[in-house]
């Protein structure tokens, strides 16, 4: 199924038989951020990192799903570590009151456990490039005491910059929602992580009117 796993897949074909598609937003590149107004915050986050380059160059892969002037990013498991809750205590959520900071805090200060399931393979664990940004990663998988993730720490400053990305432009904002938020339903919570491994027709409509509702909430 591509690089995409089952719940992204489940997802991006939900919202995309259920909301309007719209032209590709920008993707900023990395002079982008340079040249931003962020660019010391950018840097203190890269090194409380361990970043080791001067100029890290990380570019951004497109937008998942983009409808209308919203542009909506499932987190799924791997994004919920200790490198993300550093990014997550960066200054520049103190201007993003429309993004979850409590509840992303909260996941991943609970569910590295859970991230550690497939962040440990290979690929996730470590790569090529995260080292090159990071430095190398501990030769045993979930050894944090040591050197840690690379390949952990990259994909936490790149949520990082996508979350700066919607600071910088007025074109789209941007609607996070993580796989381990929950849905109420009938006094029952039923989390997106369950919902979207083999959605029913009940469970999409829930989803649906779930998304909605947040859409409305940070666009209005």
């Amino acid at each position: 199924m591509n690089t995409l796993t089952i719940r992204e897949y489940n997802f991006k074909e939900l919202i995309l038989d259920n909301f309007k598609q719209t032209h590709p937003q920008k993707i900023f590149k990395w002079a982008d951020f340079e040249e931003s107004k962020f660019k010391e915050e950018i840097f203190n986050t890269y090194h409380k990192l361990t970043g080791q380059k001067n100029n890290p160059n990380i570019k951004l892969s497109p937008w998942l799903i983009e409808i209308e002037d919203v542009v909506i990013v499932l987190d799924e498991i791997l994004h919920f570590n200790r490198y993300r809750g550093i990014t997550l205590r960066s200054e520049i959520y103190n201007n993003l009151p429309s993004f979850p900071l409590s509840q992303y805090t909260r996941y991943c200060n609970q569910k590295e456990n859970e991230c550690l399931k497939p962040g440990g393979s290979l690929n996730n664990w470590s790569n090529q490039f995260a080292e090159i940004q990071f430095g190398p990663s501990s030769q045993r998988v979930g050894d944090f005491k040591g050197l840690g993730s690379s390949a952990w720490k990259l994909r936490a400053f790149k949520d990082y910059l996508q979350d700066i990305s919607s600071l910088m432009t007025k074109d789209y904002k941007v609607l996070r929602i993580s796989v381990w938020d929950q849905i109420m339903n009938s006094g029952q919570l039923h989390s997106y992580n369950d919902l979207l491994l083999n959605p029913s027709e009940a469970d999409k409509e829930l989803i649906i009117k779930n998304i909605q509702r947040r859409i409305k909430t940070i666009t209005s």
